[in-house]
């Protein structure tokens, strides 16, 4: 940060929930608010962008220039990031620090800073493990947050999706059009799904209720807080244990070191 600005504040965004954002006072009673999070996402608030010459640029006739970007990027199995900040006048920013907690920081007219490309590459030995699921008559699905088109991508790589083929809907589906579905209607679409993307943490909860009720036996399996509905349900209906003991070690995804720890933390997913 620079020397004549005060000290940020972060607080969470939301542009769709897909973004954190963060506010800072400039000694000259300017302030930044800068976003991050998924690029299409950031991008559709982006009313501008910063050219090589750091000059503010209209960015109507570019907008499908970005687009197309993000999508190159996403058919190579990058996660994309966007970059993007705004000015603001400083006497709209809450001075009392109950009112800040809870101010939302404004979203629109964003100044679109860069787009970045980020290689997270699939474990060694993950697509052995999917046949060996497959084999074993596991069907696997990814429910992920990511941008569709990555998770395709992905979903090619480690064999969850056999061919580009079968890359279509309702095989790959957004979270947003499988949580707008009535309670039948994802019940009746749900076994046909593999892969779900730009998903938010309710969306895996609601496709592991929807093939319990189809009759399907379902395992969860995750590393991160915005797995916790849905392992919380399918601890609640499964043979816990040695479920996700199996999954674990399977994939491992580190939730789980020993059977201790697992224990312990069934005992509290279940109070």
């Amino acid at each position: 940060m620079d020397a004549g600005a005060s000290q940020g504040l972060n607080i969470i965004g939301s542009i769709d929930c897909k973004a954190w954002g963060v506010h800072e006072c400039w000694a000259d009673s300017k302030v930044h608010i800068h976003w991050k999070g998924a690029a299409e996402i950031v991008l559709a608030s982006c009313t501008g962008y910063l050219d090589s010459n750091g000059c503010v640029q209209s960015i109507d006739e570019e907008k499908e220039f970005f687009k197309t970007a993000i999508d190159n990027m996403a058919a190579n199995s990058l996660r994309c990031i966007a970059i993007a900040y705004r000015s603001y006048e400083l006497d709209k920013v809450p001075s009392e620090e109950e009112q800040l907690s809870h101010w939302a920081l404004p979203e629109e007219e964003l100044t679109l800073l860069a787009i970045v490309g980020i290689k997270d590459p699939c474990r060694d030995g993950v697509s052995d493990v999917v046949k060996t699921c497959m084999a074993a008559g596991v069907k696997v699905r990814m429910v992920t947050g990511d941008n569709l088109q990555t998770a395709k991508a992905i979903a090619l790589e480690c064999g969850i999706l056999d061919s580009i083929k079968d890359a279509t809907h309702p095989t790959l589906i957004e979270g947003k059009d499988f949580r707008a579905l009535s309670e039948r209607e994802r019940e009746q679409i749900a076994k046909k799904i593999t892969v779900m993307g730009r998903s938010s943490p309710n969306d895996k909860l609601l496709l592991f209720q929807a093939l319990g009720k189809g009759g399907e036996v379902v395992a969860v399996t995750g590393d991160g807080t915005n797995d916790a509905p849905a392992l919380h349900e399918v601890c609640c209906l499964c043979a816990k244990r040695s479920l996700l003991y199996f999954l674990n070690r399977i994939f491992g995804a580190c939730i789980f070191q020993d059977m201790k720890c697992l224990d312990n933390v069934l005992n509290l997913m279940e109070d």
